[in-house]
């Protein structure tokens, strides 16, 4: 008998050798005592090519399980999914890792880049390298080891430990984490769902999934991971889950420059981000006459950083620079206001913090780089 993010199934086998490969390959899984569990979910094996189901009976196809085990790996899954969705638990398709006792979930679709970053962060345990075991136990949602065979092939632990985020994984030219607004963490969240082909009532499944998505959406915070392909991503996540409580969004915009702030629409969404400075660096600054004559229509922080090194240029704009360049250091905190079009980052609030934040780099010090981003709120016809 099968205990699976605390849920319990009881398998009805056709014989002791398919009973001895569910105790060997659901190893840490196994319930032998199986008397104290009245609310189980029945499994049995039926000459009959699709899985049936009443309420929580269901009735796998006949298998060999010697020969075909990969096949009743997948098709338990299914029945796993769909006892998750009636008891406030999702199936998603991601990788994860334990930091400090709690589960950090990487999702996205196929290619984002889940076991790229299963094998960066190969040092921490894991609870699965293709999906994410979730379920609410009492008003909090945890992270439970799934058994199922999945890329590695091997069940994982049978552990279960709070969620500390949810990052959805986006491959780019530096790494930044930014707060995903509730809008697109339902979105995110609904595209990485395993959904079950079992069909025994699907207007309620459908029903089942949007609700844990919204309740587990409004608990556990969703954001977005802009990585390369280096471990230099984890930096970023460690500031955002250590520092992200600390700020106050609405107190960060009121700091933002009025003669900025009219430039750009009022419908904007703000949500607060950590980068590195190679993205940063691929930021461009605000379209201004005086930016234009001094650094030759030069927009992105990288090159008007690269051409203040080669030139021996001075201007109102270098000395601010050169002034922030000796005050940051030692982890420093600034916050840089941007604003994202599609992929395309531009500083309203912050070019001179921007470019001596980058400067940075070229010596031994260090800065943690904030920013608040802000994108337009789509309309109802979009």
């Amino acid at each position: 008998m099968p205990k699976i993010a605390d849920l319990h199934f009881q398998l009805y086998l056709n014989n002791h050798n398919d009973a001895n490969i569910i105790k060997r390959k659901f190893r840490n899984y196994v319930i032998n005592d199986v008397n104290n569990y009245k609310r189980t979910t029945r499994v049995f094996f039926k000459s009959e090519k699709n899985i049936t189901t009443n309420q929580n009976i269901f009735y796998l196809p006949l298998l060999d399980f010697t020969e075909q085990f990969k096949l009743f790996n997948d098709l338990f899954r299914q029945v796993v999914i769909n006892i998750l969705s009636k008891n406030n638990g999702l199936l998603l398709h991601g990788s994860s890792i334990i930091y400090h006792n709690k589960g950090i979930i990487f999702i996205g679709d196929e290619g984002a880049g889940k076991s790229t970053v299963r094998k960066l962060l190969s040092h921490f345990a894991s609870l699965g390298d293709d999906t994410a075991l979730i379920r609410k136990i009492g008003k909090e949602y945890f992270l439970f080891g799934s058994p199922f065979y999945q890329r590695t092939n091997m069940a994982y632990p049978p552990k279960k430990v709070h969620i500390a985020g949810i990052f959805l994984l986006k491959q780019s030219f530096g790494d930044m984490v930014q707060r995903l607004s509730f809008l697109k963490s339902i979105k995110a969240i609904l595209a990485n769902i395993f959904k079950s082909p079992i069909n025994d009532n699907q207007k309620n499944e459908e029903k089942e999934i949007m609700i844990n998505t919204i309740d587990l959406v409004n608990k556990v915070k969703l954001y977005k991971l802009y990585f390369t392909k280096t471990v230099s991503f984890w930096r970023i996540i460690c500031y955002t889950l250590a520092f992200s409580k600390r700020l106050n969004i609405q107190n960060l915009i009121k700091r933002i420059n009025p003669g900025a702030l009219y430039k750009i629409s009022t419908n904007m969404n703000w949500n607060l981000a950590f980068c590195s400075r190679d993205f940063l660096g691929q930021c461009e600054v605000i379209n201004e006459l005086s930016w234009e004559f001094e650094f030759n229509k030069l927009k992105k922080v990288k090159d008007i950083a690269n051409l203040i090194i080669k030139t021996k240029i001075d201007s109102a704009h270098i000395q601010l620079i050169a002034k922030y360049r000796k005050t940051f250091g030692n982890n420093k905190n600034t916050c840089i206001i941007m604003i994202k079009n599609k992929d395309k980052f531009t500083i309203i609030d912050g070019n001179h913090h921007a470019i001596a934040l980058y400067l940075l780099g070229n010596t031994r010090r260090t800065a943690r780089i904030t920013c608040l981003i802000g994108e337009e709120n789509p309309t109802p016809n979009n």
